[in-house]
C-alpha cells in the first residue's frame, strides 16, 4: 500500500530531521561549557592540587606524552621527568603533593597548593617549550 509507505517515509525523514537537530544542539551546548574555565578560588586546596596534576597529565598528553590507563603517578612523573629534564624537581614535587593529597588524610593548606602552582607553572612552561623524545 503506497500511503503506508508514504507515511513511513515521513515518519522516517522526521526522525532523521530531529536527530540532526538534537546532535547539532548537543554540538552548541558542548562548547558552550568547553568554553568555561575552572575558577580556581571555588576549589578547596586539596582540589587545586588534584588540579595541577590533572593538567601537568593533560598537557603532557597534548604535547605527545600521554598517561597510560594503568600508569601510576610515580611511573608518570619519571616518563615526564626523562622527557624534561630541566623541570624533574618540579615534576617529582607536584606528584608527591598530589599523591599525598589523594591518599592521604592530612590536610592540604592554601600555602601548599600555592607552592604546587608555582611548580606547575615551571612545568606547564618547560611543556610549553617542547617535550623530547626518548633515547
Amino acid at each position: 500500500s503506497g500511503g503506508a509507505r508514504n507515511l513511513n517515509e515521513r515518519l522516517g525523514e522526521g526522525i532523521r530531521t530531529g536527530l540532526q537537530r538534537l546532535r547539532e544542539r548537543q554540538i552548541q551546548i558542548g562548547i558552550a561549557n568547553a568554553s568555561r574555565f575552572v575558577n580556581l578560588r571555588r576549589l578547596t586546596p586539596r582540589q587545586r592540587v588534584f588540579f595541577f596534576f590533572q593538567a601537568m597529565t593533560r598537557r603532557g598528553s597534548d604535547r605527545g606524552l600521554p598517561r597510560g590507563a594503568a600508569q601510576t603517578p610515580y611511573e608518570y612523573a619519571a616518563a615526564l621527568e626523562k622527557a624534561l629534564p630541566e623541570v624533574d624537581e618540579d615534576v617529582n614535587a607536584l606528584t608527591e603533593a598530589f599523591v599525598s593529597a589523594r591518599y592521604s588524610r592530612r590536610d592540604v593548606n592554601d600555602n601548599q597548593a600555592g607552592v604546587v602552582k608555582k611548580y606547575w607553572d615551571r612545568i606547564r612552561r618547560a611543556i610549553r617549550g617542547g617535550i623530547k623524545p626518548e633515547a
